[in-house]
């Protein structure tokens, strides 16, 4: 949230979309029910393929 200055809302929903998408399941680490890791490259890796999925719609 601070290293992109998304909103708390923002983040969460980009957040579960990548979890649908396979190939970033192994990206996560549940710390407790309220704190969640997220592997930063992929996460990087994720926000460029939306941005390259939007452009070509």
């Amino acid at each position: 949230m601070k290293l992109y200055d998304f909103s708390r809302s923002t983040l969460w929903r980009l957040i579960n979309e990548m979890r649908l998408i396979p190939k970033y399941k192994k990206a996560f680490r549940d710390v407790s029910p309220q704190k969640k890791l997220v592997h930063l490259a992929s996460f990087e890796e994720f926000i460029q393929y939306k941005h390259q999925k939007y452009m070509k719609d």
